[in-house]
């Protein structure tokens, strides 16, 4: 079995049990909010993944940092990931699960970058931009990213919109080159 498959088994069982006890938004928070720790926090992230260390002492630093924070079927969740050594393919395990939460509640996502960090009410307007262009409800990730250097790039469901100054002095250098070549030529 591939890590997909792997992972969409465990992404299934999370969402039955939040559909279950009535606590899927709950669950789905918990999840985020943990995969930005194991993404963000590197020796957390190493320790978890190690195959040399045992699983009961991965438990007991979940059981000791989370136990207060999140619901007891989100730590057991945990624990049988670490039980089973799956923490390796907890990224798609993460990817999985919203993957088909956001199928079955008709939702899309958006990657919206920008230059500089863009006001709250801009973000509003892009959110419900979206949101009217597509009929659905979009979950919005805004990312600074200098590289673009003004403007902003959105991605979502396969499409993209780049709307950066990057872009467009890259499309300004080409109809130049463009019109430098025919000159010459003549």
């Amino acid at each position: 079995m591939d890590a997909y498959e792997i992972a969409k088994e465990y992404a299934e069982v999370l969402i039955e049990l939040g559909e279950e006890r009535g606590i899927l938004e709950r669950l789905e928070e918990e999840l985020e909010s943990f995969y930005k720790l194991f993404q963000e926090v590197r020796e957390f992230r190493i320790f978890l993944e190690a195959p040399h260390i045992p699983p009961r002492e991965k438990k007991e630093l979940l059981k000791k940092v989370f136990s207060e924070k999140w619901s007891q079927i989100f730590l057991r969740f945990l624990y049988v990931i670490a039980d089973r050594g799956r923490f390796l393919i907890f990224w798609e395990i993460h990817r999985v699960f919203f993957e088909i939460l956001d199928r079955k509640l008709g939702r899309l996502r958006a990657l919206v970058k920008s230059a500089r960090e863009l006001p709250e009410d801009l973000k509003g307007e892009i959110q419900k931009a979206l949101e009217e262009k597509t009929g659905k409800k979009v979950v919005t990730r805004f990312e600074v990213d200098p590289k673009l250097l003004g403007g902003f790039v959105i991605q979502m469901d396969g499409w993209q919109m780049d709307a950066s100054l990057r872009t467009k002095l890259h499309h300004i250098r080409q109809r130049l080159s463009q019109k430098a070549q025919v000159v010459e030529s003549s």
